[in-house]
């Protein structure tokens, strides 16, 4: 993404000068869009003729803030350009005019403490902070971009008092659209390498966050898991071949077909006039290739979300039962969101080559650890196609599908391992000259336009994102069924909070309309997804919530909120919601419920207690599983729902009887509960998923 400045300027300015008293603040931003109105207000407060442009890097490249300010440089149209952090504000004006006029160069108004301390000279260029950068558009030419005023930058005389770093934590958080009474956003542009948002004058009136939040690193990546209970999970192989290997073919597949746990096969048949005898079987399925993928066949089937483990196997390759469960042990441990094979390498930072590479592991050849490899060899691998979705079409060149993947995985920053192996594959054939791998100069061409478009190729080997090893402010658990877009708007308002780090499971009861809950653990970063095989509805209830307890046993949060997927969270949830909490003065407290029921306010439920108002609370000793509490409360339920028996439901519009359970439970044993006085979430009037009948009677309307 580095770009030197020529690149993006046309023009090249003659003026020594500088006349222009209208100044543009350029402000690069890195996942810290929380400080803007606190900058926006300090700027209005000193200046009145300005320009502010937040500049924010699209790819996932590594934070470059100098190329960001060498592309952002041709929307900037004013003689005087401050480039500086979100963080930075000014205690006074700076006389910009009168400052260029007498250094005629690019300066800095800020010093350190240690400037300051030592006496350091004031063109020292020793430990002086350039979280604010002055130049003029002339000197920004003159030194070839940001890099060279920079380089070029002195201090200047009286700057100690022009410039503080303002803590986040000491100043008010906000997230939304930014409106202004006074000035207005003069463009936003969007490249593939640059969002770019301007305004003129602007002064906060209210902030609802406009510019998208881009957090500087994600908490988790993307996960799906398979609950507890199992989603079943086709196990599928799928095969690439052509005439000259019918013979090793057929021997496959009858190794394949005499395998239980194999749902299904497919053959992708590549330069076939008809269907060879080995591929009529009820449990394979083929298709004749009317254009020659060569391995790209492996993938054929794989640009559609799927339930399955999509194995791909090479025609000529013998494998057991064992081979398979190993592959899945390894892929269920990473929560389904990694590769796994048995053969790979690691591609050099900048491979000139198909072989520039370290560590082969060989398929037919024992090894002995799990080991990362950024370069997989796809004959022996295996994914989740309901967590990858793989279309063969963006495959420009065939017979090279091990660098395809390689190179999506790069771009999914997802790791890729090659499994600890004994002698668990066998060679069918020995035709070396007529694999791929053996006319691997022919395609060396095309070899390199991938290798190349790739700027460098990294070896992805953390999995601290893995839930269970994180320690996070908040766990949330949304139970949800047939309710996607209420459920995406509510997670959008939790990450709203950029100030906390946010682990949210989503625990999906077997919605219709899969692929859209996949989309939600694509979109957000610090998502989870579980989806349970069957619905439970209103009468196995129960063992969702039995669930989430144990799920929640291994995750170290310091508090746990539980919501369903129809709320959405007023203002400050988060905030509010903890303080009221601890400020609860109750060593037996154990929750607090959020949502305030007016059929129900304040009337005894379940324990028969008669609510007491408590200043801003209520002890209610009910909960109604919209609430926020500590680990204390699972682990005093011992981390588990009891079976409520089917004979509970004879009862028309009755409740599901976790609610119940969970109060009686935790009132027997002494422990608080309570209620906020006023309802911290807003609950509308829309149809119930498990109550129908009695919400049509009874309303829950949480305001």
């Amino acid at each position: 993404m580095v770009m030197k400045i020529n690149q993006c300027v046309n023009v090249k300015l003659g003026v020594k000068s500088v006349d222009n008293k209208s100044v543009t603040f350029i402000v690069a931003l890195r996942g810290r869009e929380g400080y803007i109105p606190g900058f926006i207000e300090n700027v209005s407060n000193i200046y009145n003729d300005y320009k502010i442009i937040f500049v924010i890097q699209n790819d996932d490249l590594p934070f470059n803030k100098t190329a960001l300010y060498n592309l952002v440089f041709k929307y900037c149209k004013t003689e005087i350009l401050v480039f500086c952090d979100v963080d930075i504000r000014m205690k006074n004006a700076i006389d910009f005019i009168k400052l260029f006029n007498n250094l005629e160069k690019p300066f800095v108004p800020y010093l350190t403490t240690y400037n300051i301390v030592n006496n350091l000279p004031i063109n020292s260029n020793n430990y002086f902070s350039k979280r604010i950068l002055c130049t003029s558009r002339e000197l920004f030419i003159k030194y070839d971009g940001f890099n060279g005023v920079l380089s070029n930058a002195v201090r200047t005389e009286g700057s100690v008092n022009h410039i503080f770093h303002k803590p986040f934590k000491n100043e008010t958080i906000y997230s939304g659209t930014i409106k202004t009474t006074k000035g207005n956003i003069v463009f936003s542009e969007i490249t593939d390498k640059i969002s770019c948002y301007s305004f003129n004058n602007i002064i906060i009136e209210d902030i609802i966050n406009k510019i998208p939040v881009k957090t500087e690193a994600p908490l988790i990546r993307n996960l799906f898991s398979d609950i507890i209970d199992g989603v079943k999970k086709n196990i599928t192989f799928n095969i690439a071949t052509y005439p000259k290997r019918e013979k090793a073919l057929e021997q496959c597949l009858n190794i394949l077909l005499n395998i239980n746990s194999i749902d299904l096969i497919r053959v992708y048949l590549n330069e076939y006039k008809s269907v060879p005898k080995c591929c009529l079987n009820n449990k394979i399925k083929y298709v004749l290739g009317k254009e020659n993928l060569k391995d790209t066949g492996k993938y054929f089937w794989a640009g559609n979300y799927k339930d399955e483990y999509y194995f791909t196997l090479d025609d000529d390759l013998g494998i057991n039962e064992e081979y398979i469960e190993n592959h899945l042990e390894l892929l269920k441990k990473y929560l389904n969101s990694i590769f796994v094979t048995l053969h790979g390498k690691i591609l050099n930072k900048n491979p000139k080559t198909f072989r520039d590479y370290t560590s082969p592991i060989a398929c037919l050849k024992p090894h002995p650890n799990n080991t990362y490899i950024n370069f997989p060899g796809t004959g022996v691998s295996v994914f989740d196609n309901s967590r990858f979705i793989i279309d063969y079409k963006i495959f420009e060149y065939h017979g090279m599908a091990d660098l395809w993947i390689a190179k999506l995985l790069q771009g999914w920053k997802t790791p890729c391992i090659v499994r600890k192996h004994k002698f668990e594959v066998n060679a069918l054939c020995n035709d070396n000259n007529e694999s791929l791998y053996g006319q691997r100069r022919l395609l060396h061409e095309n070899h390199v336009k991938i290798l190349n478009s790739v700027d460098n190729w990294e070896l992805y080997t953390e999995f601290d994102y893995i839930p269970t090893k994180i320690e996070y402010d908040y766990c949330i658990n949304i139970n949800s069924y047939n309710r996607y877009e209420m459920l995406n708007d509510l997670i959008e308002q939790i990450n709203l909070n950029t100030k906390y780090k946010i682990l949210i499971n989503i625990f999906d009861d077997c919605s219709q309309d899969k692929e859209l809950y996949a989309k939600i653990a694509n979109k957000f970063h610090n998502v989870v997804l579980y989806r349970f095989s069957e619905n439970h509805g209103k009468n196995k209830y129960w063992e969702i919530y039995d669930t989430i307890f144990k799920i929640c046993k291994n995750i170290n949060a310091k508090y746990f909120i539980f919501l369903p997927d129809d709320v959405s969270l007023k203002n400050n949830f988060i905030k509010k919601a903890t303080d009221l909490y601890d400020n609860i003065n109750d060593n037996n407290k154990v929750c607090m419920s959020v949502l305030i029921d007016e059929l129900r306010k304040w009337k005894p439920c379940w324990t028969n207690f008669i609510p007491i108002q408590l200043g801003s609370v209520y002890k209610t000793q009910w909960n109604d599983l919209c609430f926020i509490s500590e680990k204390t409360l699972m682990e005093k339920l011992d981390y588990k729902i009891e079976n409520i028996s089917e004979i509970r439901f004879n009862k028309k519009n009755i409740s599901s009887g976790v609610g119940q359970q969970i109060s009686q439970k935790l009132h027997d044993l002494g422990l608080s509960m309570y209620h906020s006085k006023n309802s911290l979430v807003i609950h509308g009037n829309h149809e119930s998923k498990m109550n129908k009948e009695e919400r049509k009677k009874h309303k829950l309307i949480a305001k």
